[in-house]
């Protein structure tokens, strides 16, 4: 959807009052890419009180910003601006800081190609305040961490770049506890284990990650399991819930860790059809549509952390859908 034809400036607010223009616009201006904020007010497009603003400018309380439509529409039409989009998603925890959202399967966390319209990023900016016709959010929001698009649960959001920026480090550092459900194929015999390879591009498909040698450039990476439910031998196929905590967060790490001990997660065709021939010319299309499946039976079930402000515990859980829990 084209950004308006006229969007309404944006007043100052009294706490903003100092701040470089640049700054301002890079955490209100919250539906154009952080690349594109610079550039749009050098180009002349960025007005304070009707007149052109130059990036070091400061703004004061009461200050009255607006953008040129056609220099909106110019940054939609090379896919750097994100249209909000009131898509119901469920937040379960938030504050002034951050929030915490229960992201169902097959939702894109940001835009990727044309599937922008429906991301956890177009709610959030809806959330914040900003409409198709009105591009300025009380905030910008960051995603702190992953979840594939396949996958369900809860994904937390900071507001802004200060929180996002301490809650990232929190990431690295392992500081944010995170607990998944997955329902793999297969009767995982042993009761706990913990698969400990490093991962990297998956050599013969490297859409996909596989155990790599850290001297091949593999990622450390540390995946502890526990088994929850097995189904009864009546199931056809046999299928075990885990519990499956992580001690980093590489990509897809759950996903082909699980595959790399031959129990990989039920729906997850991405991990489960073998790699593509390279000769062909065809195979890694062929393969990605085959493997674009909307859900996986992976769900992020728990989040805990000390806050970012103040250090209190901050613990959030979500139900996980019944094909994955196995009630």
């Amino acid at each position: 959807m084209p950004p308006p034809a006229q969007p309404g400036a944006w007043q100052v607010a009294p706490d903003a009052a100092g701040q470089r223009l640049v700054d301002h616009l890079r955490a209100h201006l919250a539906v154009v890419a952080l690349r594109e904020v610079g550039p749009l007010i050098a180009s002349g497009n960025v007005t304070v009180n009707d007149v052109p603003g130059a990036i070091a400018d400061t703004v004061s309380e009461g200050d009255r910003i607006a953008i040129d439509a056609g220099a909106l529409t110019a940054i939609d039409q090379r896919r750097r601006l994100t249209t909000p989009v009131d898509l119901g998603l469920p937040i379960v925890y938030e504050d002034a800081d951050l929030l915490v959202v229960d992201k169902p399967a097959g939702m894109h966390i940001a835009p990727v190609g044309g599937h922008g319209s429906a991301s956890v990023l177009a709610a959030m900016l809806w959330h914040g305040g900003a409409r198709p016709d009105w591009p300025w959010s009380a905030w910008r929001p960051h995603v702190v961490h992953r979840l594939d698009r396949a996958a369900s649960g809860l994904l937390i959001v900071a507001k802004g770049h200060a929180p996002a920026r301490t809650l990232g480090a929190m990431v690295t550092e392992g500081a944010i506890h995170r607990t998944y459900l997955a329902r793999v194929i297969g009767h995982v015999a042993t009761e706990a284990g913990t698969v400990d390879a490093p991962l990297g591009p998956d050599p013969e498909f490297d859409y996909r990650r596989a155990p790599v040698a850290l001297a091949d450039g593999g990622q450390a990476a540390v995946t502890h399991w526990r088994v929850v439910q097995r189904s009864t031998p009546s199931d056809q196929p046999a299928t075990t819930t885990l519990e499956v905590t992580i001690e980093t967060g590489r990509t897809h790490q759950i996903r082909a860790h699980l595959a790399s001990i031959g129990h990989g997660i039920v729906g997850d065709t991405l991990y489960s059809i073998p790699a593509p021939d390279r000769r062909h010319p065809t195979a890694k299309i062929a393969t990605l549509a085959a493997a674009a499946g909307d859900a996986i039976a992976l769900h992020a079930t728990r989040l805990s952390f000390a806050h970012p402000r103040d250090g209190h515990p901050v613990t959030v859980q979500s139900t996980p859908p019944s094909h994955i829990a196995g009630r």
